[in-house]
């Protein structure tokens, strides 16, 4: 009974973490893609290549994500781009996060309470206090709900086991244990370091728990293993050679903010302006209300920019206040350090285009969770008291974590919160704009586009959108006018050439339109979707092998294109290629067994060859994944 008893009780937390998970994000499953999620998830040809890691590796520019994206190549093996599994991964993602935040916890209450106060209440309970608090707080909700912001979280894994595993080793009795947890400890850094570029700060945070540990338990230092360190140290030069870093693209850089319409983004006020982006970040997690996917966020121009001065001064309040608890409380000395280190990448020198997005402090987070729960553990004399507080806290946060999640819906519903919040800022209403426009609600689309231009009269990519509009509405001055507006602004803007080349196309001024696609070619070589567009018209003018010579450059620079292979495969068959043409089908197939057009097309080429039963098959397969019966004749 006592065994059984033991085990319930060790068990017990997990299933209190994943309850309080499900009630917290059960309306999180059905969440559209958003935002970012079109660079990371739909258009992104690297997840098509499970089978090939090798290829998603030499796709990425820099392969510090690599693991990340390698996950979105996981669910689009076995989901598509069905959102279901996406954000189920997430979620996983999340209470993995939440048990090693408890077992953190744990470890540092073990050894650190009793040596810097008097209190023992809820040190036994702390890891489950401090992991709901984590669990359940709607800033979360970027890295959990927001399907591309896996990064934060996938790179938090293993930011958290690496310490843990390099705690347990430190702590460890036994030699071979502690010699295993070392290994786990340095695997889990390099993993972190090809799942996002914040892990860097992990050997930093490495080093403030090993001052703790010699400083209150008087150990001798771990700094002479020379091995571990050497192989830390090696994982952490992951992320810098990945990178051509030079002095001049770190302080020279001038690049235009995405945070607030008419800033340019420099190395000086930026560092300025996060000492503000920090005081926001920890008002949110205090006071988590007016959460914000698009923050328009000026940049300091100097220290006496409105909040500036206040700001720097309220930063360093708070960083001596964590340094002088070094000596007096050891867990909120650790929680306050690993929250300025853990941030320093993203809120330091480095500048970034966003100087704010809410997923940024889902590693950081953990270490002012810990101090405040710890400063609220130190000074609440009544458990009582302190049961009824925290209570409310967990059920407050979880409410807003369902709330938030409700504004994660669809696009519609967060960019007209972003427009709401953000009401100066011209992205906000191209956003919402977008988000009409692929539901085909055209006049709120072009209402709010027109707002988006009165802010930016230069935003080319809602010209080009408006071009769209027109044209799927028959105004076709008002499309070609925009298309061209579009163009002028942004001359190696791919999408505006080729929407007005396929206008050009669908109207039958051939000439016209394979000139745009010649031009495209010319300035963006490596652009699949003009070979397979200008395929596509050269085919229409039967110039068969030039069209056949595009749609192979399509598919030798895009291996995945499902549409090159069919219209290659249709090219075939007007050649009376038929075997050529079911081998290109087949291929379509292959890579999108659920795309009607492929089987359509390649029960034709049955058809034409005698075999109507295989036809026939082709065609019902068709019917069944909701399409009639039909010729490939173009894509865009």
């Amino acid at each position: 009974m006592t065994a059984k008893r033991d085990f319930l009780a060790s068990v017990s937390p997990f299933f209190l973490l994943a309850l309080l998970a499900l009630a917290a994000y059960s309306n999180s499953f059905g969440c559209s893609f958003q935002f970012d999620d079109s660079l990371y998830v739909v258009n992104n040809p690297s997840i098509h290549y499970f089978n090939s890691p090798d290829k998603v590796w030499r796709i990425l520019k820099e392969p510090t994500r690599f693991l990340s994206l390698y996950s979105f190549a996981l669910n689009y093996r076995f989901n598509r781009l069905d959102v279901f599994g996406y954000h189920l991964f997430n979620f996983i993602l999340h209470l993995i996060n939440s048990f090693l935040v408890f077992w953190l916890t744990n470890l540092l209450y073990q050894l650190f309470s009793s040596k810097t106060n008097k209190h023992s209440r809820s040190v036994a309970s702390a890891g489950i206090f401090v992991s709901i608090l984590f669990l359940v707080h709607p800033l979360q909700t970027q890295a959990v709900t927001y399907i591309s912001q896996r990064m934060a979280s996938l790179a938090a894994l293993f930011y958290f086991l690496s310490i843990i595993s390099y705690i347990k080793a430190r702590i460890g009795e036994e030699r071979t244990f502690s010699g295993v947890f070392f290994i786990v400890s340095i695997l889990s850094a390099i993993a972190g370091m090809l799942s996002k570029e914040t892990v860097f700060t992990l050997p930093f945070v490495i080093l403030i728990f090993e001052n703790l540990y010699t400083r209150y338990l008087g150990k001798k230092t771990f700094l002479r293993n020379k091995i571990f360190w050497a192989a830390l140290i090696t994982s952490v030069l992951v992320i810098p050679l990945c990178y051509s870093l030079d002095f001049k693209s770190v302080f020279g850089v001038e690049i235009p903010s995405a945070s607030h319409d008419g800033d340019t983004v420099t190395f000086a006020n930026y560092f300025l302006t996060q000492f503000r982006v920090i005081m926001r970040y920890i008002s949110l997690i205090i006071f988590p209300v007016n959460q914000n996917l698009d923050y328009d966020f000026a940049l300091s121009r100097d220290i006496f920019s409105k909040g500036t001065l206040i700001s720097i001064l309220a930063v360093i309040g708070l960083l001596i206040y964590g340094i002088s608890r070094l000596r007096k409380n050891a867990v909120i000395y650790f929680g306050m350090m690993w929250f300025f280190v853990a941030l320093s990448v993203e809120s330091s020198i480095f500048p970034i285009r966003h100087v704010i997005f809410e997923h940024r402090l889902y590693l950081p987070s953990f270490g002012i969770i810990l101090a405040l729960f710890e400063i609220l553990r130190v000074n609440i004399g009544e458990k009582k008291m302190f049961n009824i507080i925290f209570s409310l806290m967990v059920l407050t946060l979880a409410f807003l974590t369902f709330q938030r999640n409700r504004i994660w819906q669809d696009e519609l519903t967060m960019w007209r919160d972003v427009a709401r919040k953000s009401p100066n800022k011209a992205r906000a209403y191209s956003g919402l704009g977008d988000a009409y426009l692929r539901q085909k609600d055209y006049n709120p689309a072009v209402e709010n586009f027109d707002k988006a231009l009165k802010l930016n009269p230069k935003d080319y990519k809602v010209y080009n959108a408006l071009g769209v509009i027109y044209s799927q509405q028959g105004q076709r001055e008002l499309a070609v006018e925009n298309y061209q507006k579009s163009m002028q602004l942004a001359p190696l803007y791919e999408e505006s050439f080729m929407n007005l080349g396929n206008l050009y196309f669908r109207e039958g001024y051939y000439n016209q339109a394979l000139e745009l696609y010649s031009k495209v070619i010319n300035f963006s070589y490596n652009y699949p979707p003009a070979y397979l567009n200008r395929g596509i018209l050269l085919s229409e003018l039967r110039r068969y092998e030039l069209a056949r010579e595009d749609f192979n450059k399509a598919i030798y620079l895009r291996p995945y294109y499902t549409e090159a292979y069919i219209n290659r495969g249709n090219l075939s068959g007007k050649e009376g290629r038929y075997d050529e043409a079911i081998k290109d089908f087949d291929a379509a197939i292959k890579l999108d067994p659920f795309y009607p057009q492929a089987y359509i097309s390649r029960g034709n080429a049955y058809e034409l060859k005698g075999q109507s039963k295989k036809a026939e098959k082709d065609y019902e397969t068709a019917s069944k994944l909701g399409k009639g019966k039909y010729n490939v004749k173009k894509s865009n």
